[in-house]
């Protein structure tokens, strides 16, 4: 499927984390068609965007039913991968403790 570029890709059904990302890296990555992959960095007082993404597409999706929402996450290969690709260091994420 080819993106219409003058429609927001969340509402073609193509992640993009434009929503929950700082603006000023010139938009590179949506003037050529391609979805943000956030590598400008979260927006100012958003601690975790990838949890803010999650949160906002959560919304947007809005599944009437639990296998709805089921469904939705199913076919998204590598959210968290997405999501975290530049702020895992810095996200809210339970981390593994090594010492167990």
């Amino acid at each position: 499927m080819e993106a219409k570029d003058d429609l927001c890709f969340l509402a073609q059904g193509i992640i993009c984390l434009g929503p929950a990302i700082r603006s000023g890296c010139g938009e590179t990555c949506i003037r050529t068609n391609v979805p943000c992959r956030g590598c400008f960095g979260p927006v100012e007082g958003v601690d975790d965007a990838g949890a803010k993404f999650v949160s906002g597409l959560a919304a947007l999706i809005g599944p009437e039913t639990e296998e709805d929402a089921q469904k939705t996450i199913d076919g998204i290969a590598d959210l968290a991968g997405y999501c975290y690709r530049f702020g895992l260091p810095s996200a809210s994420l339970k981390h593994k403790n090594k010492e167990k």
